[in-house]
């Protein structure tokens, strides 16, 4: 494949990758896992902290969820930009996968 035909089809499978996912932007949060992880985590709300940072790496979070730090964290940082407003949550979480589709790809 050229150059040119890996950069178009690098370009069609962001579009179809947006195209798919963008109507969770309208979506909010569920009570399946989201009250363990933000809706219901004081941790995860107060954003990134010194205390936050040390409960990410250090504590395992019982039966409901794994070892995660990274998660963790980008949760806090999720809830320091936007709040308990899910849009942007989400969104963050659209931009993961369209750099995912890339890396695989």
């Amino acid at each position: 494949m050229t150059r040119r035909g890996q950069i178009v089809l690098g370009i069609a499978l962001v579009l179809i990758t947006v195209a798919t996912f963008f109507p969770v932007a309208g979506f909010g949060f569920i009570s399946y896992d989201d009250p363990f992880y933000v809706t219901a985590n004081p941790v995860i709300q107060g954003g990134i902290t010194r205390d936050g940072l040390k409960w990410a790496f250090t504590e395992l979070h019982g039966n409901q969820t794994y070892y995660h730090p990274v998660t963790w964290l980008t949760h806090m940082l999720d809830c320091q930009l936007f709040g308990l407003r899910p849009r942007g949550h989400h969104l963050v979480s659209l931009g993961f996968h369209v750099v995912n589709v890339l890396l695989l790809f």
